[in-house]
């Protein structure tokens, strides 16, 4: 495969339009008028429904049919040429006969709009800007970067399809908007999810959606076909993860906490008789519970910061809260405790002893850590290897690109 250098507007979407129109005209009703029966494909000329299409040129051939079939028809009054003779010849065209018993085969299309260097852009001080130009700029910037997420896309596209899997829109959506949620985290000045792809990749949010995010999902569908870890696979992993997965002892609290008063007008630091008062405050509280008042009562009616019903393990707590909370049993209260802070009153709700749970308990949790381990480990060298594999079977084959990415002509 050769590629050329492009001196014309993409391709693509023309082609994409003339396949298009090929399949109106084959469906259109066949009369024995050749002009009316053939469907011009042009600016401003419409289709069968209606719409505007693109102007083309394009080669044909015409199996086991004279020349002199066609000859007169749009090709002459378009301008194009026709022939005679040879029944595998090319005629160039500027229109699909729809009259054709075995419907043209098309070769080759070329687009009928001015070269990118003819066309201006912007002009300053004389000098023009060419549609040419930034073409050429946009393949030394990007052009690398580009060509080779196309050809990875492929890869992948070949590899979903060789093991029946598919990426739906929905699935590329849910994963977009948890790597939207992961960005505004990463960037919490920035609003809208365009300027967070921006900032993190350089890309739209349209880009980043079809180029990261579905990449993305189609490698690890992929890797979770090719790469399934077996039972001891797992077991082996899990045994190297397993701190991960042990629940330290932890308690489950409330407490009522009054700091010392401050007096706004002084300058911030408790005086002995703020010491006092905090302190008298604490045992009042701690007395009523005491009595059989409800904690939470009591925190709504003492407690400046008072917390409640939560989970606390080893080293989260103060170091002066910290032993008497897992010192006495649940369902007790903790004699009024004074820390830098202020004073405290706990109560301890349950309590869990340190736990290790089996695998077979934490099975789904540990083939999830797997499995997203492994994408980001072998993501990459799976892609390489996807890639050598199709040029070494000559499915893949690149010319030319180092030298259309640098601006040089093949």
């Amino acid at each position: 495969m050769t590629q050329r250098r492009a001196r014309f507007f993409p391709i693509l979407p023309v082609v994409a339009a003339m396949a298009l129109s090929v399949a109106a005209a084959v469906d259109a009703p066949r009369v024995g008028d050749a002009a009316t029966d053939s469907h011009r494909v042009g600016n401003g000329v419409s289709g069968n429904d209606g719409s505007a299409v693109p102007t083309v040129r394009v080669q044909v051939t015409y199996p086991d049919r004279d020349r002199s079939a066609v000859s007169g028809t749009g090709a002459g009054a378009a301008g194009g040429t026709s022939s005679t003779g040879d029944a595998d010849a090319l005629v160039t065209i500027d229109e699909f006969p729809a009259f054709h018993p075995d419907g043209p085969v098309v070769s080759e299309a070329l687009v009928d709009s001015p070269p990118a260097d003819s066309v201006v852009l912007a002009t300053l001080s004389g000098d023009t800007i060419t549609m040419q130009d930034l073409v050429d700029e946009v393949l030394k910037t990007r052009g690398r970067e580009t060509f080779d997420w196309l050809v990875g896309r492929e890869l992948l596209r070949r590899e979903l399809t060789r093991h029946r899997l598919q990426v739906r829109d929905w699935e590329v959506e849910d994963q977009l908007q948890k790597h939207i949620i992961g960005l505004r985290k990463a960037f919490p000045h920035l609003t809208r999810p365009d300027d967070l792809t921006r900032a993190a990749a350089g890309m739209p949010l349209d880009e980043y959606r079809d180029r990261t995010v579905w990449s993305e999902l189609a490698l690890r569908k992929i890797l979770r076909v090719v790469a399934k870890p077996s039972d001891e696979d797992l077991r082996r992993f899990y045994a190297d993860i397993r701190p991960d997965f042990i629940r330290p002892e932890r308690v489950r609290i409330s407490q009522i906490f009054i700091p010392p008063p401050v007096d706004p007008n002084g300058d911030g630091i408790p005086t002995p008789d703020d010491w006092r008062q905090a302190e008298r405050l604490i045992q009042e509280a701690y007395n009523q519970i005491r009595m059989g008042k409800d904690f939470a009562d009591v925190v709504r009616a003492y407690g400046v910061g008072g917390q409640m019903s939560r989970w606390v393990g080893r080293g989260e707590l103060l170091r002066e809260l910290e032993e008497p909370a897992f010192a006495i049993a649940p369902g007790s209260i903790t004699t009024p405790i004074k820390s830098a802070m202020g004073y405290h009153t706990l109560m301890v709700e349950e309590r869990e002893d340190r736990k290790e749970p089996p695998f077979e308990e934490v099975r789904g949790e540990v083939l999830a850590r797997f499995e997203e381990e492994q994408f980001v480990r072998k993501a990459g060298e799976f892609m390489d290897l996807l890639k050598n594999q199709a040029l070494e079977s000559g499915d893949l084959v690149i010319d030319d690109a180092p030298a259309i990415f640098s601006g040089e002509s093949p």
